[in-house]
């Protein structure tokens, strides 16, 4: 029931839907999340369990030295997405490289910022 409320509230969702399993074991701000970034941000563990603290190619990903501030992440990564994105870019080979770069630094950014709203 939870993601038919979060559907409604976001019509254009074009993600995957999760399980019902899946469904069960996110927060609800983590199911939002999911939603509201069209499936991109998933969580990778279940209710409950902590995030491992980033690693060091987290933050090598970002660009930034380690403990960066909450603003220099976020401006790194959305620098980052603009030049990784796949959208931007012609060519199979080209595109592939972009997706990958750009997959790298999603996860980095959601390994940092997931952890540092744990804390």
């Amino acid at each position: 029931r939870r993601m038919a409320d979060m559907l409604e509230k976001c019509p254009g969702f074009s993600g995957d839907v999760p399980t019902p399993d899946q469904e069960r074991d996110w927060s609800n701000a983590e199911l939002r999340n999911y939603v509201f970034s069209n499936g991109l941000i998933r969580p990778a563990r279940k209710r409950g369990e902590q995030r491992p603290p980033p690693t060091a190619a987290d933050w090598k990903a970002l660009e930034l030295a380690d403990g960066a501030d909450a603003a220099a992440v976020k401006k790194a990564y959305r620098r980052l997405a603009l030049l990784h994105h796949p959208d931007k870019h012609h060519g199979d080979k080209e595109k592939a490289k972009a997706t990958e770069a750009f997959r790298r630094v999603a996860a980095a950014y959601e390994a940092i910022v997931g952890h540092a709203a744990e804390v």
